[in-house]
């Protein structure tokens, strides 16, 4: 039921404190209807609660969106350890090409040299 990443799990916590107001209400209501003081007391521990639980939430939100920035730096670290290693590559290709061209110009100029002969 509850999910494994932390902003869905802070939205998750969200929903069931909104629930949770909802129930503390309507048993308000019924507190006054019946005239149930002696239960106030009760009611007003749960409301201390909930409190709590919103303050809770906020800092799940917080610590989720901070997840999320951590994830983010995470992705542009690894992109840009795979642009580092392409570039690596093309610079190889690059002697690689200047020693084949190197070497096909050294065997023209052999050719020549014996052509000429």
């Amino acid at each position: 039921m509850l999910s494994s990443k932390p902003t869905e799990l802070a939205k998750q916590l969200s929903s069931e404190l909104e629930s949770i107001k909802g129930r503390l209400a309507l048993l308000e209501q019924r507190l006054q209807e019946y005239g149930l003081f002696e239960l106030s007391k009760s009611v007003a521990t749960i409301a201390k609660q909930v409190e709590t639980l919103t303050g809770g939430s906020d800092t799940l939100i917080d610590l989720g969106k901070s997840v999320a920035v951590l994830e983010d730096r995470v992705n542009k670290l690894e992109k840009r350890d795979e642009e580092a290693s392409k570039r690596g590559w093309q610079f190889v290709y690059i002697i690689v090409g200047a020693v084949l061209a190197l070497g096909s110009s050294f065997l023209v100029q052999l050719v020549f040299y014996f052509l000429k002969k």
